[in-house]
């Protein structure tokens, strides 16, 4: 493309430690940037620099083929003030555009190998629920317009008996006691 305005297109695959933060609740726009300098880190170190004239940028048109892989951290921020946050571990082959004028574009499918979904209420609960496999986030474009498709599970253990309270009527005081009894209580929830 002409140079002042060029496309750099990536392709690229995840590695252990790669982190992505994705924000889909926010006005927050990451494709802006004042400047761009390409260096060279191999370069010979001479005083004796000559000067070019500067290249002026209109901006970078960037393509990204990403395939994501479980060993990569991706966050999702549903709620920055409040703290929802889905952390996820998983695969997917996922095209992210940033062109110079508009909104950056997310393309795939994300299927989910593990993590875990911060939920807050009003800064008083705030509960930590784990994903199940096979999850998925399906990207279609806008960022904050992808779909979800993700069950997650709090697990804990408590008494049932306010839940069985008519059917404890009459119950005999060993029934009572039992139903007071701490079991394994799992809440299910789908986002």
């Amino acid at each position: 493309g002409d140079i002042s305005s060029p496309t750099i297109k990536a392709y690229a695959r995840t590695l252990p430690g790669t982190y992505c933060r994705l924000p889909v609740n926010s006005s927050y726009e990451i494709n802006r940037y004042g400047f761009y300098k390409f260096v060279d880190p191999n370069a010979p170190k001479t005083s004796n620099v000559i000067q070019l004239p500067q290249l002026k940028l209109n901006g970078v048109h960037f393509i990204l083929d990403l395939e994501a892989t479980s060993d990569a951290r991706m966050d999702v921020i549903l709620d920055p003030v409040g703290g929802d946050i889905l952390t996820t571990y998983g695969n997917g082959n996922l095209k992210i555009e940033i062109p110079t004028v508009g909104s950056t574009t997310i393309y795939g499918n994300y299927e989910i190998e593990r993590g875990n979904y911060l939920f807050t209420l009003q800064n008083i609960v705030n509960k930590r629920l784990e994903l199940t496999k096979g999850g998925n986030i399906n990207f279609n474009g806008e960022v904050y317009k992808a779909g979800l498709d993700i069950n997650a599970v709090y697990e804990v253990r408590s008494s049932i008996s306010d839940l069985i309270a008519a059917d404890l009527e009459g119950a005999n005081a060993q029934t009572k006691a039992a139903a007071q009894s701490r079991v394994t209580v799992k809440l299910l929830m789908h986002l």
